[in-house]
Parts: structure tokens; sequence; C-alpha cells
């Protein structure tokens, strides 16, 4: 006697199956069998061969007995397994690390990073208090988040390319940022179509100082450059020029008029990356409390490898930025 299957493997979350049991008796003087499961269910019809369907919902053992004498002719066990539940799916992760908290007024520099453990990552949109702003720009280094020495998640696809930002022209505005508190959402998406979303609660204090970023956009920086720029404020407190994020150090001011500063930073691009970088100024004022206000700019950084301090090139010694809703208009020399 045959069972096929033998056993029976149940989806998770069934109660029970099915299996075909056949089969043949040989016994000498057995002329007819029916089929007795191990719960006292019978199955077939009599006859020296058969078949019949069964449904069990636990290991059951099935015998053939003799139709007129009910004594056993053979007996087959039948296993029911459970089938372990399917992993949950997997979503890419994604992360904002800035803006969080009370941060400086001016344009909010926005920067995070998105990963996924099977596909690259096609897109991080994201939104502000709930309305769409646009993708960021996707794919800068972050060696600390993969692809690194110490990176959490060293092989992941498009490591150490998973770094996103909202870059010039389109860092969140004060004229789109009121003060108070806001809630940017970023919603990262992988080639395959998963998506993951992931929120940043923020505030903007009320201040009406401003600053310029220092020199102009877009141009090609080499070893020492010379970052000049203009702040209005009844009083500076701190002019902190940062790259991507991260402080360099302090710049020198003084006073250029009736409430006006002008500010200088020597800024040495071989501590930078050969690529893309977001140069911000930071004024903190003396008021009480102290009010803080930010502008960004982004530069390119060609350094030849291996030579640090190499000279500047196409670099003005000096360059005032006057803005209009962000669009940078240069004049060399004056002011």
């Amino acid at each position: 006697m045959t069972a096929n299957p033998s056993t029976i493997v149940l989806s998770n979350g069934a109660t029970s199956g099915s299996s075909v049991i056949s089969w043949t008796v040989t016994s000498p003087g057995v002329v007819s069998v029916i089929l007795v499961d191990s719960n006292g269910n019978r199955y077939g019809g009599g006859g020296t061969t058969g078949s019949d369907t069964v449904t069990i919902s636990q290991s059951t053992t099935f015998y053939l007995k003799d139709a007129s004498t009910g004594i056993p002719q053979g007996s087959v066990s039948v296993a029911v397994t459970v089938a372990s539940p399917p992993p949950p799916p997997q979503w890419p992760k994604v992360f904002i690390d800035s803006p969080s908290g009370t941060v400086c007024g001016g344009s909010i520099y926005a920067q995070g990073w998105a990963i996924d453990s099977k596909m690259p990552i096609s897109s991080v949109v994201l939104q502000l208090d709930g309305q769409l702003i646009g993708n960021a720009e996707y794919g800068r280094a972050r060696p600390d988040v993969c692809g690194g020495t110490n990176s959490v998640y060293p092989n992941y696809p498009g490591c150490p390319a998973v770094g996103w930002s909202l870059g010039i022209p389109h860092f969140l505005p004060p004229g789109n940022i009121s003060p108070g508190a806001h809630q940017l959402t970023a919603v990262a998406t992988t080639i395959d179509g998963r998506q993951q979303t992931a929120t940043a609660n923020f505030s903007v204090p009320s201040g009406t100082a401003s600053i310029a970023p220092p020199n102009a956009t877009g141009a090609v920086w080499q070893g020492t450059a010379l970052l000049t720029g203009y702040a209005v404020t009844a009083g500076v407190s701190s002019i902190v020029i940062s790259a991507d994020g991260a402080q360099l150090g302090s710049a020198t001011y003084a006073p250029a008029g009736a409430g006006e500063y002008q500010y200088a930073f020597s800024l040495n691009t071989t501590t930078l990356s050969n690529g893309r970088h977001t140069i911000g100024a930071t004024l903190t004022t003396t008021d009480s409390p102290p009010y803080c206000t930010t502008q960004f700019f982004e530069i390119d950084v060609l350094n030849a490898v291996g030579s640090p301090g190499a000279t500047a090139a196409n670099n003005p010694a000096k360059q005032y930025v006057y803005f209009d809703q962000h669009v940078a208009t240069a004049v060399n020399g004056a002011h």
C-alpha cells in the first residue's frame, strides 16, 4: 500500500491537507478490503485494489482491513507538517540627519541617507509640512553608513553613494518657512517599488538678521581659498563656516558700515574630497536671545591627488554676492 504524498506540508495558518492513498492486496484468500485511518474513518469500496483522497489534520496512520474478518492487511503513515511563516517583507531604510530640533533661519540644509539590502534606491522625495518639495539629490558618499571601514551596513547595494541632500537652489528657503514648528518627510523608493518614510520635526526662530553666502556659486576650487561675504545685523556673536553640514571653523569679521559686517575664512580645500560640496555660513547675533541664520552655496573641489596645498585655481580673491530669491549675482571687488 502506498500514499502519495507521504508528507503533507500545510501553508502557514492552514489546519488540514489532502493525500491520495492507493492500495493493492496480495494476501492469499483476501478478496475485499477497506481503508481505515487511526481516527476510525473508512475509505474505499472493497475489492483488492483501490484509491481514495483522504483529508487529514494531523499525522495519521491508515490501515487496510479484510472487509469480512476485520483483520489488518497492511498500513501506511501520512505525516502532516506546518510550513514556517513567510519572512516579513524587507523595506528600505531612510534617515534624516538634518534638520532637527531648533535650527537657524535662512536657508535650511536637509540631508540624510537611504539604503536597501536588496536593491538600489531609485529616488528620495521630500515633503515639508505635507507639501511636496521635490526629489533630493541622491548619491553622495556616506562611508560612515556603508562601504567604509567602520560602516554599519558594509555590503548594501550602491555603497558608499547612499547620501541624499536638498541642494541649491532647492534649500528650504526662509520665504517658504515661517517661524515656528515644521516637519520634513523623506520617502525613499527602491528600483522595485518598495518604499520607506522618515520624518524629522524642527522649529525655526524669529529674527531679522541676514547673511550672504561667501563668494560665487559654481566655482571650481583648489588648494587654499579665501571665502568672503557680508552679514547684516546690529551685532555679530560668531560666523561659522561649514562643509556638508560639518563645522570647519569660525570666520573673522569686522564692521563694514552701519549694521553691516564683512567676514572672511581661509578654506583649505585639500581637507575635502574632490567633487561637489555644500559650503554654509552661519551668523549668530548678539541679540537676547541670540538669533542665527544660515546661507549655503556649492563648490566643486578639484585637487591633484597627493598634492595638498596646491595653488588655488579659478578662484577670484574676492567676490561679493547679493541674493534675490536665491539667485546669485557676483560683483568682483566691489560692494
